[in-house]
């Protein structure tokens, strides 16, 4: 027996009407030949009550010698016609069957007063309606909603686990039984707990589309897309007038994770970020001086001062500078909004495009008083920021301009750069971990008063843009603001850490479905080595 779409008893004037959802296809003149005639009357026609609901089966009768387009059902209150609805023959949405002899059954849903309901359904052809076939059953649906606690749900707890921000986790399948002996009708599902928006349903549920009958089950898909760090819970249960439906607890956490990639092409991950390769095992012919990771958190590219680019997990590789003579090294990388192309610039500005990268313009044909040192790609990938080791910013397509250090006299030169968030800032870290903000970008601490072991090289921000982490060439890391810290080479023994690439969107971006930001930094020493430590916020 096919279910059908469901249509809704609703009140009227005083008394109830059925509300149709699908209006009555245009009925042409008959057929030539007056062999056509209208249909004959639907058999077998049974109601079986339910929550605030009935449903309608019978048994199409002959068509008439031409093809059947729709069945006309009418309910009846006390004797006294309540209302009709036409319903489409094998329409969109529907699995209507005309042909004769087949079993048909439609789901109404909606009803008050306590009297019963009966039911007769006629069909229709090009030629009219044919008789209504003889009325069903008696049902109440008033007074026989599905009892509290008849319905349950498997499971009814579920912990997803760690999961990156702006990550969404694998789906999970609930299934609701119907332990009673009515129909119930789930409509929808209520979100609550303590973070309601952090459990989301990732597919139309079965539960919505039909009448659960006595022994019934459907099922309803849900997955965790965390909205910040730190555990995170909330509660899911069905709507269906029910007093006590079942609940489902839902759990999970909040993380991020980074890499640290040293000149050499080794990578270390931390915190909840996946080792994915590195090229420590290639013979390379000049040091790594960056890293930046794909949006999905699948996939990361390093590239050296020559400009050879080393894709691993699902970074799609467009192409690189090997083999070409560059003026001066390549001291930075910035990845396009959608994954699909890549920046690269050396310490003379200039800017080499790959893949869907578009050219916004350069330093190269300009005299600088200092050496560009990083690069920062904006939100929508439309625009980019050079920074120089003086603190002077030159920006280009869609990125505005918010400030610099440029007629400053700086204790140690900037080596980084990093946007905030919302794209309104950005924050400048020189060598010895002085801050610089611009823009909407606050302050939340420096290390410009620490003796450090190894100098820093670059900061990354968090995903609500309330802290910032600072890196040293020695993989230490420092954390300011609500910034964690996932561990960091700086026991290692290294001195040639050249960059480290957080993992997680930020949750303003996860939210407003934009690409995530990353932001970049390098040395500016010009000698050909790497001895940094970018950061790339993912």
């Amino acid at each position: 027996m096919s279910r059908r779409r469901i249509f809704r008893l609703s009140a009227l004037t005083g008394a109830l009407s059925l509300t149709a959802l699908a209006t009555l296809s245009t009925i042409g003149s008959a057929v030539a030949g007056a062999a056509a005639t209208a249909p004959g009357a639907p058999t077998s026609v049974t109601a079986v009550a339910g929550f605030e609901s009935a449903e309608v089966s019978w048994t199409v009768g002959g068509d008439g010698g031409d093809p059947i387009t729709s069945f006309l059902i009418t309910a009846y209150q006390g004797g006294s016609v309540l209302g009709a609805a036409t319903v489409p023959a094998g329409a969109s949405g529907t699995a209507l069957s005309p042909t004769p002899g087949a079993v048909d059954s439609y789901d109404i849903v909606g009803h008050s007063g306590g009297t019963d309901y009966t039911f007769t359904v006629a069909a229709s052809n090009v030629v009219g309606t044919g008789p209504a076939s003889a009325p069903s059953n008696a049902v109440n649906p008033s007074g026989t909603s599905s009892p509290s606690g008849t319905v349950s749900v498997t499971p009814t707890s579920f912990n997803f686990g760690q999961i990156t921000l702006g990550d969404v986790s694998n789906s999970t399948t609930f299934t609701f039984t119907n332990n009673g002996t009515v129909a119930d009708h789930i409509t929808n599902f209520s979100f609550g707990g303590a973070d309601p928006d952090d459990f989301v349903q990732t597919a139309e549920s079965s539960c919505q589309t039909a009448v659960l009958g006595p022994g019934g089950t459907c099922t309803v898909d849900l997955a965790f897309l965390p909205g910040a760090l730190g555990p995170r819970s909330g509660t899911v249960s069905p709507i269906d007038g029910s007093a006590n439906p079942p609940v489902i607890s839902l759990s999970g956490s909040g993380s991020e994770g980074y890499w640290i990639a040293t000149a050499n092409g080794v990578v270390n991950a931390y915190g909840d970020a996946q080792f994915l390769g590195d090229a420590s095992g290639h013979q390379l012919p000049a040091p790594i001086v960056g890293m930046v990771s794909t949006g999905d958190d699948g996939g990361y590219w390093l590239v050296d001062s020559l400009g050879n680019v080393y894709p691993f997990g699902d970074a799609q590789d467009f192409g690189s500078l090997g083999g070409v003579h560059l003026n001066r090294p390549i001291v930075g990388m910035a990845v396009t909004s959608d994954d699909e192309g890549y920046w690269l610039v050396a310490s003379d500005g200039g800017i080499f495009s790959f893949g869907d990268a578009p050219f916004f313009g350069s330093t190269g044909n300009i005299h600088l008083n200092k050496p560009i040192v990083g690069i920062a790609a904006t939100i929508d990938g439309g625009g980019y920021y050079l920074v120089a080791s003086d603190g002077g910013v030159f920006s280009y397509g869609d990125a505005p301009f918010w400030g610099s250090t440029g007629n400053l006299n700086l204790n140690k030169p900037v080596v980084g750069m990093t946007t905030t968030p919302d794209g309104g800032g950005y924050w400048m870290v020189a060598s010895d971990g002085g801050i610089f903000s611009f823009g909407d970008a606050p302050f939340f601490g420096s290390t410009g008063n620490l003796h450090l072991n190894r100098p820093i090289t670059s900061l990354a921000v968090t995903p609500d843009g309330a802290g910032y982490w600072l890196s040293a060439t020695d993989g230490g890391i420092f954390a300011f603001g609500d910034a964690p810290f996932y561990g960091s080479d700086g026991n290692a023994g290294i001195s040639d850490a050249v960059d480290v690439v957080l993992d997680g969107f930020t949750t303003f971006q996860s939210f407003a479905g934009i690409p995530a930001i990353r932001a970049f930094g390098s040395s500016g020493t010009g000698n050909g080595v790497a001895d940094h430590l970018r950061v790339a916020r993912r």
